[in-house]
């Protein structure tokens, strides 16, 4: 019972948010959308560093969100992906990595699948 009220407030609270809403319009707009702390020239932590670094590198082209200069867009990514960490990689609509998972994602050859979409 609990777990239906609980997906029931989600559904309705996803499409009453307007950053659920932006989130949605964001991966709908691009293929590669990273959503960390910070900026890729001035990254807030370790591992959005390490994922911009690396997008950066091999010159892929993506779109970012700097969710530490907006609380509320940080707390309803949460709430979008289920997950907590950050950064949050998405690729074609699709959350691949979040946190510490970004390293082991982009030295797999999932990456090379994803980017090819």
């Amino acid at each position: 019972m609990f777990s239906y009220k609980k997906e029931v407030y989600k559904f309705l609270t996803m499409n009453d948010n307007i950053n659920f809403k932006r989130i949605e319009k964001e991966l709908e707009q691009h293929h590669i959308v990273l959503f960390m702390n910070g900026t890729p020239m001035f990254p807030l932590d370790c591992n959005s560093a390490v994922a911009a670094q690396f997008l950066d590198f091999h010159k892929v082209k993506y779109t970012f969100f700097n969710v530490a200069v907006e609380p509320s867009l940080n707390e309803d990514l949460s709430a979008y992906s289920g997950k907590i960490t950050l950064p949050q990689l998405f690729i074609g609509k699709e959350l691949v990595a979040t946190g510490e998972e970004v390293r082991e994602f982009f030295t797999s050859e999932k990456f090379q699948k994803y980017n090819k979409m």
